[in-house]
């Protein structure tokens, strides 16, 4: 999943390392990401039940992109330029650039 970040929006692009299906979606303000997310949400791997139903939260801001683990178990990768940050559940990063975010299921 990657993140490209402008002044008032973002994009998520997914793609499902089972399938190779990409998914754009256009972030004015929030995203949910999970296997059922709340609304509005981008739904991955629904049948993965490692995957929280709430796994990220996507925010973007005038500052870049908000990125919050909402997992309640697992935690997430997030490569930029700088480098990785793992962020345990709960916690949030601020990229001002293009990320890539890992989020690892049973399968993947």
């Amino acid at each position: 999943m990657k993140q490209e970040s402008s002044p008032q929006s973002c994009k998520v692009i997914f793609k499902d390392p089972r399938t190779n299906e990409t998914i754009v979606v256009e972030v004015d303000k929030r995203l949910n990401i999970g296997r059922a997310p709340k609304q509005p949400g981008l739904v991955i791997a629904e049948d993965d039940e490692y995957i929280s139903a709430n796994a990220i939260e996507v925010r973007s801001n005038s500052e870049g992109v908000q990125i919050g683990n909402t997992s309640t178990h697992s935690y997430i990768e997030i490569r930029t330029p700088q480098g990785l940050r793992v962020l345990f559940p709960g916690e949030q990063l601020l990229v001002p650039t293009a990320a890539t975010v890992l989020l690892r299921g049973h399968t993947y």
